[in-house]
């Protein structure tokens, strides 16, 4: 492979662009910049030899969020400087080298992490196949938000998990309908100054489905409770049935 490494950021910007095409070239850019991180650069070369090299497939990035390789390339390199892995290039497939950088970051037995899951999911509420929980741990938003992309489920970091719930008027919860697997994560914040808590719903893709919701709204001194009928354009009927749920168990805690 040639030497992409000698290339300044517009000449390589230009090499990409004549060796991909249109969507590959978005998904290696889309993927590998982020606000986050000084590294941008280094990431989209390391994700363009990956790439090139068949580490990835052809059609598809394995994770369609851009923060997680930057976590990953971050971890590689830390590992390839103690030599507790191997280059990229030595691995067949992109599952044994994620399998290999988990290994080595796992410090704890299976048994201890699902120890952890379970008391760290809070049971608030539930009914026929709807489960409303509080996650207060790392190894419970792994655990329950299995089979999504949501960035605080990473297995790589526990960051964005604790950017979520390190604040004392913020809370994370999980919603799932067991029947239909279908999940929505939500961030709950309690404004103190109004007496009102929000709610801001994204589904399994990480995708928002709407701002900030109050349960609440303040009529003559009164908390008058709400619905959320914004949801009905972007969530289907038998989904709609568990977010009215969720509202009303929630209005009853507040």
């Amino acid at each position: 492979m040639e030497n992409i490494y000698c290339y300044n950021n517009d000449k390589f910007e230009k090499f990409i662009k004549e060796k991909l095409n249109s969507k590959e070239y978005e998904l290696i850019k889309k993927y590998s910049v982020n606000d986050i991180t000084s590294k941008t650069n280094d990431i989209t070369k390391w994700l363009y030899k990956m790439f090139s090299e068949n580490q990835l497939p052809k059609t598809d990035l394995k994770i369609n969020n851009s923060w997680f390789y930057c976590e990953i390339f971050e971890v590689y390199n830390k590992f390839v400087k103690s030599k507790k892995i191997k280059h990229i290039r030595d691995y067949k497939k992109w599952d044994d080298f994620y399998n290999d950088i988990l290994n080595l970051l796992d410090e704890k037995t299976n048994s201890e992490k699902d120890d952890e899951a379970r008391k760290g999911a809070i049971l608030l509420a539930n009914k026929d196949s709807y489960l409303l929980y509080e996650i207060k741990t790392w190894e419970a938003a792994i655990k329950y938000g299995k089979g999504t992309k949501w960035c605080v489920s990473s297995k790589i970091t526990s960051k964005w998990f604790d950017m979520y719930t390190n604040e004392e008027n913020k809370k994370l919860m999980y919603l799932i309908d067991k029947n239909s697997t279908k999940k929505y994560g939500i961030e709950f914040v309690y404004n103190k100054e109004t007496n009102i808590p929000y709610v801001l719903l994204f589904n399994e893709l990480n995708e928002t489905i709407s701002g900030y919701m109050p349960l609440f709204k303040i009529i003559n001194n009164k908390k008058k409770k709400l619905k959320p009928n914004l949801f009905k354009n972007v969530i289907s009927e038998n989904n709609i049935e568990l977010i009215n749920w969720m509202f009303e168990e929630l209005q009853k805690m507040f």
